[in-house]
C-alpha cells in the first residue's frame, strides 16, 4: 500500500519518524482489512456496485475537502496522463469490488498485492527497465504462488480470481503512470481518481439501477456495513498518506503486508475458513517475491496499490 496518487518517495530527513510511520501503516492495514471484510459481508445484502459507489463517494468527498482546506487546485482538464491514470485506477477498482464479495478476505488482499509483480513486468516491457534473472525469477515464483493458493477457487470458477488479478494489473498501470506525473499535487491526483472512479461506477450501475436498488436487503446490518466501507476506506487513505509523510517508502511498504495476516484472522474467526497447507504456502510464494521487489526497488519506484480498493 502506498498513498494514493503518490510515487512513494522517501520522506524528508526532518520529517522521519519511523515508529509513528509504522503505527500509521499498521492502522492503514487494519482499515483496509475492515473495508475488505465489510465488502465480503455485504455479499447477498447488496450489489457490489453500490459498495463501490459508497467507497468512491467517501474518498472523493474527503479529497475535495482536503484540497480546499490546503488551497490545492483540482485539475479536471489536463494533463492527459492524469485521465489515463485515473482510468486505469477506476478499472482496477471495478475489478476489485466485483471480486471482493466472491473471494475470502485474505485471498483478495493477497491478489491485490501482486501489483508489484505486474509493475516489474510492465516496466521491463514498456519503460525499458532492465530486469535481471532474479527479478524474472521472483515474478515467476509469485504467480506460481497465485496458482497454488487459488487452486480451490479456480476449480469453482475462474472469474473472481481473474477479476482480482486484472484489478492488480490495472493498479500497476496506474502506478507506472505516476512516474511521469510532474507538477500535480498528490491530493489533486487522488481527487481526480476518486471522482473518475465514482463516475465509472455510476456508468456501470445506471443501466441496472432499479435492480440494484431492489436487491438491497434492508436492515441495520446492511447500512452498518456500507458505513464501514466508507469510513474504513477514508481512514485508510488518511493513515497511509500520513505514514508515507513520516517514514521512507522502502520501510513502510513491506509493513503493509500485515494486512494479509489480519485478513487471514478475519477469515478464520468470522467466516470459519480452514486454511490448507497449500493455500498458506501459495500466499507465502506471492508475498515474499512482492516484498523483495518492493524492498529492493529504488525509493522513487516503491509502488503499490493506488487506492487500496
Amino acid at each position: 500500500m502506498t498513498p494514493s496518487g503518490t510515487s512513494a518517495s522517501s520522506a524528508p530527513d526532518h520529517a522521519v519518524d519511523l515508529r509513528m510511520g509504522a503505527v500509521c501503516m499498521v492502522g492503514a492495514a487494519l482499515s483496509y482489512v475492515v473495508l475488505y471484510t465489510c465488502a465480503r459481508a455485504l455479499s447477498g445484502r447488496c450489489d457490489w456496485r453500490l459498495t463501490a459507489l459508497v467507497r468512491t463517494a467517501a474518498n472523493f468527498a474527503l479529497m475535495v475537502a482536503w484540497a480546499r482546506a490546503r488551497g490545492i487546485p483540482l485539475r479536471f482538464s489536463t494533463p492527459r496522463l492524469l485521465w489515463l491514470r485515473s482510468g486505469a485506477g477506476a478499472a482496477s477498482l471495478l475489478f476489485a469490488f466485483y471480486a471482493l464479495p466472491l473471494l475470502p478476505v485474505a485471498d483478495s488482499l493477497t491478489l491485490s498485492n501482486t501489483a508489484p509483480l505486474w509493475i516489474a513486468v510492465l516496466a521491463s516491457i514498456f519503460l525499458g527497465e532492465r530486469a535481471g534473472p532474479s527479478v524474472w525469477g521472483a515474478i515467476a515464483v509469485g504467480f506460481a504462488g497465485v496458482v497454488i493458493m487459488e487452486r480451490p477457487q479456480l476449480e469453482a470458477g475462474l472469474l473472481p480470481v481473474g477479476a482480482a488479478l486484472l484489478g492488480a494489473f490495472c493498479a500497476a498501470v496506474a502506478m507506472l503512470g505516476l512516474r511521469r506525473m510532474r507538477g500535480v499535487d498528490p491530493v489533486a491526483i487522488v481527487a481526480h481518481f476518486a471522482g473518475f472512479g465514482m463516475c465509472a461506477v455510476l456508468a456501470v450501475a445506471l443501466p441496472q439501477a432499479s435492480a440494484i436498488v431492489h436487491s438491497v436487503r434492508q436492515g441495520p446490518a446492511t447500512w452498518f456495513l456500507l458505513a464501514g466501507v466508507g469510513l474504513s476506506g477514508t481512514a485508510a487513505q488518511l493513515l497511509i498518506t500520513r505514514a508515507y509523510a513520516l517514514a521512507p517508502a522502502a520501510r513502510n511498504a513491506p509493513i503493509g503486508f500485515a494486512e494479509i495476516g489480519f485478513g487471514a484472522l478475519v477469515d478464520r474467526v468470522f467466516f470459519h475458513r480452514v486454511f490448507t497447507g497449500s493455500s498458506l504456502f501459495g500466499m507465502a510464494l506471492v508475498l515474499l517475491p512482492a516484498g523483495w521487489l518492493l524492498a529492493s526497488a529504488r525509493p522513487a519506484k516503491v509502488l503499490q496499490s493506488p487506492f487500496g480498493a
